[in-house]
């Protein structure tokens, strides 16, 4: 079975001021940094609902999609891996060598 869509990359909406428009959905975080680079700049990618790229914040600091796509897509895995995390955290249970463990 195929995995799913779940890098959303966004860019602002030209016809409606504030809101973003869904410009591609991938499977791999390495296709939505390309997607970044060649498009126009404000780019964002979503991972269920959370956003972890920007490309106005964070192409300064790791370089935009299109230089960098390898390094785009390291960010963006991180930045998954923290949010799962965190999330395991709040509902009570952390990762130990790759098992996962109920906290008291």
């Amino acid at each position: 079975m195929p995995s799913q869509l779940n890098f959303k990359v966004y860019t602002p909406d030209p016809m409606k001021a504030g809101s973003m428009m869904m410009l591609a959905a991938t499977r791999y975080a390495e296709d939505a940094a390309m997607i970044c680079g060649c498009s126009t700049t404000h780019a964002v990618v979503k991972v269920n609902g959370r956003i972890i790229w920007n490309e106005d914040k964070d192409s300064p600091v790791y370089g935009s999609g299109s230089n960098s796509v390898d390094a785009v897509a390291i960010v963006m895995h991180r930045r998954m891996k923290e949010h799962h995390r965190q999330h395991l955290a709040k509902l009570g249970y952390e990762l130990h060598d790759g098992k996962l463990v109920k906290v008291s």
